[in-house]
């Protein structure tokens, strides 16, 4: 719709539009906080989440409109049918870049409940942001770097502790819980770290999933693998989002249930071995996600800015 101003002033409209949504969103989610724990009653705290949680899908509702008003992305989007807001899922996918959030948030707003991620300590310093994802019930981790274990070797396994931990408080509420299981934004650097097989992607870790699907298997309706593709820019930058550089983006997503088609069932992973299933199973869903991202780029054109942009879909309702 603003195709007609220059690309970097569109740029600098919408990272000033994301940043005030965000500090707008995120206050208003702060302030609620005491109101929510002032009174220690279920129900009342029940409340105030869910009024939270709408200034949430709101925000996401808000900066999914503010690209659609600004930029012209033509989006590739399949397998969203048949999908339930009163049901939980768990989402698992491959990470390309700090856009991927927003491009996830952005499909399946409205679509399957709010999505819930793992957040690091960390971002609980993050103004306007970091309470307000605590606040929004976000799951949190902390993880130990290699040295840290070797020094205190009774913190392994306390990271995978505390995400059953948090899938518990998760049980009694419709839930989509977010998982980028190979652990960090894929990088070159990284990839040729890990001396993978791989191209597009990094080593997926089971350790999340499993801990996730031990706590929760037994509500989750299914699991959602994502696939996510830039033929653009193989991994973009934020500032490629909302400077419009990235025109095309593809996103594939598989319904699949516990016990089907070669996913481990919840006996098995409960089982001793469960982890080993759910690595196998894990490695499969991997290699089958590089050949389906090598096989569509080699159709597309890799790495390649499209000729033709589609219009935009119209914009959705708000939350």
């Amino acid at each position: 719709m603003l195709q007609f101003l220059p690309s970097w002033f569109r740029g600098i409209l919408s990272t000033f539009m994301v940043v005030l949504n965000t500090m707008v969103c995120g206050s208003l989610v702060t302030l609620l906080v005491p109101v929510k724990m002032i009174i220690p009653l279920e129900g009342w705290r029940n409340f105030w989440t869910g009024v939270m949680l709408r200034i949430g899908s709101l925000f996401i509702w808000i900066n999914k409109n503010i690209q659609l008003l600004i930029h012209q992305i033509r989006w590739e989007i399949s397998g969203l049918e048949n999908l339930d807001l009163n049901c939980k899922y768990l989402v698992i996918s491959n990470h390309q870049s700090a856009v991927d959030i927003p491009v996830l948030q952005g499909i399946f707003h409205k679509v399957i409940p709010f999505p819930r991620f793992f957040i690091k300590q960390q971002l609980l310093w993050v103004p306007f942001l970091g309470v307000a994802l605590w606040a929004l019930g976000m799951p949190m981790m902390k993880r130990y770097s290699k040295k840290q274990l070797k020094q205190r070797p009774e913190l392994r396994g306390k990271d995978l502790d505390r995400t059953r931990k948090a899938c518990e408080h998760l049980r009694e509420q419709p839930l989509t819980l977010l998982n980028f299981v190979e652990g960090t934004r894929y990088d070159p650097t990284r990839q040729d770290h890990q001396n993978s097989s791989f191209q597009y992607l990094l080593r997926p870790k089971s350790g999340g999933i499993h801990a996730v699907l031990q706590a929760l298997g037994d509500q989750i309706e299914a699991i959602l693998d994502v696939t996510i593709i830039y033929p653009d820019i193989q991994s973009p930058s934020f500032s490629d989002f909302t400077f419009g550089r990235l025109q095309r983006i593809r996103v594939e997503v598989d319904q699949l249930r516990l016990g089907e088609e070669g996913i481990p069932s919840l006996e098995e992973i409960r089982s001793r071995e469960g982890g080993s299933h759910i690595r196998k199973w894990l490695n499969e869903r991997w290699q089958r996600k590089e050949k389906m991202i090598g096989e569509y780029l080699e159709e597309h054109g890799e790495y390649e800015l499209p000729k033709v942009i589609e219009p935009q879909v119209p914009l959705p309702d708000p939350a």
